[in-house]
């Protein structure tokens, strides 16, 4: 089974860890700016696409993860199924991510993060770590970042941890069906059309 961890406990096992995540993102996003600033320079200005974006920036922070967290004692950097992570002394299983402004994770509709996001066994996987996101939050325009947060997701957001303003929320969100409630049109009785009256003089 997983073990899904309070904030209070993965606090204990990350805050060694929030500055190094943090630098992490925060150097591969800057790295891609100056990509941008030079190919903007050329003859042949390179638009990105969003997606194309969050890939070159993962592909960074993986490089800044591999370099920063090697040789941690109790620390695994590896790709499981393909979805590079960090393993924290078998307890937290942390996979990197761009965040939207309300700390959804930009991820396709696949079972694989079906199963991550609501904390599931997953071949491949460590079976019993907490799996949380460490996710930037980029201005619309990608030109810098807005938050640096950690999230726990049980189905529904369980926690989140603000590594800029070092603020904390505990949640506990349980995720019911919403009750639609059908509609009833109100019907209005149709006015009936009275003879028109005869107005003036008979003759």
């Amino acid at each position: 089974m997983r073990n899904i961890l309070t904030f209070k406990e993965a606090d204990e096992l990350l805050s060694p860890y929030y500055e190094k995540i943090m630098n992490c993102m925060d150097k591969a996003f800057n790295t891609y700016i100056s990509v941008r600033k030079f190919l903007s320079e050329e003859e042949a200005i390179v638009i990105f696409k969003n997606r194309t974006k969050a890939c070159v920036i993962h592909d960074l922070i993986k490089a800044n993860v591999t370099t920063e967290f090697s040789g941690i004692k109790g620390i695994t950097i590896n790709e499981w199924r393909g979805v590079f992570g960090i393993l924290i002394n078998n307890s937290i299983f942390i996979r990197f991510k761009k965040m939207n402004t309300s700390l959804s994770i930009s991820n396709a509709k696949t079972k694989q993060n079906s199963k991550f996001i609501h904390q599931q066994q997953l071949e491949g996987f460590p079976a019993t770590p907490t799996f949380v996101y460490a996710g930037y939050i980029p201005d619309l325009a990608w030109n810098v970042i807005n938050g640096y947060h950690l999230a726990c997701f049980s189905g529904g957001l369980n926690w989140y941890y603000d590594m800029q303003g070092h603020s904390v929320e505990q949640l506990s969100l349980e995720l019911k069906p919403t009750e639609v409630k059908p509609q009833t049109r109100r019907v209005k009785p149709k006015k009936e059309n009275k003879p028109d009256e005869k107005t003036g003089t008979e003759g």
